[in-house]
């Protein structure tokens, strides 16, 4: 906002909570928002958990993702935690606490932590993602859906780029030491 000296702050400084370490961001000018197509300043935010977090970075008062890209599914149950059982009598111990169980995965989503991500040069709005769980995914994220998961590695997806002169072109590159090239139109084939 303006200064007392009138001139305008162009560089707002605010921090996003996040809900767990961060591993990679990606930034896109890209206008994501239906009900705020002047918002053009959006962060990607892949961690230790199995999802990529959006956040509009023009929103100073803003607390949560405007969108989730995988991750647990809040409207399912949680699978209920599983008890272990022994024919044999032990000592009473004392036991650690149980651990909530978690909600299952969402269809759409990597099993593991997002390593990497790219937003698309010539589709700002297409995120590829790669992830500990040996594969790389293409999201749009202005509608939240995975267009396509990329599963050719046998280890870790530690990075992802898009071509810079093919639209439908994406480099992975992964712990088992290969690097694919995809058309993202057939991802069934490097």
């Amino acid at each position: 906002g303006p200064k007392a000296d009138g001139k305008i702050n162009k560089f707002i400084r605010h921090e996003v909570l996040l809900p767990a370490f961060p591993l990679c961001v990606a930034w896109t000018p890209a206008a994501l928002r239906a009900d705020n197509p002047a918002a053009k300043n959006f962060a990607a935010v892949g961690s230790f958990l199995p999802q990529i977090d959006v956040f509009d970075l023009d929103e100073t008062d803003e607390l949560e993702p405007i969108a989730v890209l995988g991750g647990f599914d809040p409207s399912a149950e949680a699978a209920p935690a599983a008890r272990r059982t022994s024919s044999k009598k032990k000592k009473k111990k004392a036991r650690a606490p149980k651990r909530p169980a978690m909600p299952p995965l969402r269809a759409e989503s990597h099993t593991a932590a997002v390593m990497s991500l790219a937003f698309s040069p010539f589709r700002p709005e297409l995120l590829a993602s790669g992830s500990a769980d040996a594969s790389a995914r293409v999201w749009d994220v202005s509608t939240s859906t995975s267009l396509a998961a990329l599963r050719h590695h046998r280890d870790k997806v530690q990075s992802v780029a898009w071509s810079p002169s093919s639209p439908h072109t994406l480099l992975s590159a992964a712990f088992d030491k290969t690097l694919a090239v995809w058309d993202t139109r057939a991802p069934n084939t490097p």
